[in-house]
């Protein structure tokens, strides 16, 4: 894991005594802008892989949850590890919004990949969604496709923002009437009986790349090439 190019937090000078809590060093304004974004993931180790996870497992007894889950493929490496108790699918992907990784896949079409791909670790491991959730029936949507749980950020801010705890306790209220109407509208009365065929994601299907596209691709290439050779022989 490495930290973005983040443009925004770029353009944001600093002052060489200002730091971050868990960054080391200390800032530097040079050509390519303000250096928020670059003493922010200072404390980031690029060397972390998945070959790490039986240390942390080591280290740490309680549950071992993996954050920045980008496809099937990385459900699978998760399972596969034997250590890993839960996995977060984000848009975040500690992406935050797209400002560490642009064009990277939402946290429903993950979701797809991982129900084609690799449905497996639904059985395998508690799966919780973050980011992209704004109001009840997003919540259902990801239930429905296979998360344990969801979670949000930014709403509980700007509630709390506004208008404190009054604001949040308003947020939650807001977000359990729009669940619980969209529960019923789908023909459910508990989240226990959430399941894939309440949500039509027929426009999204096509967009889940499927296991050995690459083979196949390869597979096309040589009978290419094979119809070629044909060619010039005759």
């Amino acid at each position: 894991p490495v930290a973005g190019k983040r443009e925004a937090d770029e353009r944001v000078r600093m002052e060489s005594a200002q730091g971050a809590p868990m960054g080391q060093g200390t800032p530097v304004n040079d050509a390519k802008g303000g250096g928020l974004g670059r003493i922010t993931g200072s404390f980031i180790d690029a060397g972390l892989c998945w070959g790490d996870l039986g240390w942390l497992r080591r280290c740490w007894r309680g549950k071992l949850v993996v954050k920045g889950i980008m496809g099937a493929e990385d459900a699978r490496l998760a399972v596969e590890s034997g250590v890993v108790d839960g996995i977060v699918v984000s848009e975040k992907i500690s992406n935050h919004g797209g400002r560490n990784l642009d064009t990277s896949p939402p946290p429903l079409l993950v979701l797809l990949d991982i129900h084609q791909n690799y449905p497996l670790a639904f059985a395998r491991l508690t799966v919780l969604v973050d980011g992209g959730v704004r109001r009840g029936t997003d919540i259902l949507k990801c239930l429905c496709l296979g998360a344990t749980a969801v979670g949000l950020g930014r709403p509980f801010l700007y509630a709390l923002n506004c208008n404190g705890e009054q604001g949040v306790e308003a947020l939650i209220e807001l977000l359990k009437d729009e669940l619980s109407v969209a529960m019923a509208l789908v023909g459910i009365t508990d989240l226990r009986q959430c399941r894939r065929g309440l949500v039509n994601t027929r426009d999204l299907d096509r967009l889940v790349p499927r296991r050995g596209d690459d083979d196949d691709e390869d597979e096309v290439g040589r009978r290419r090439r094979r119809r070629r050779s044909m060619r010039a022989k005759l």
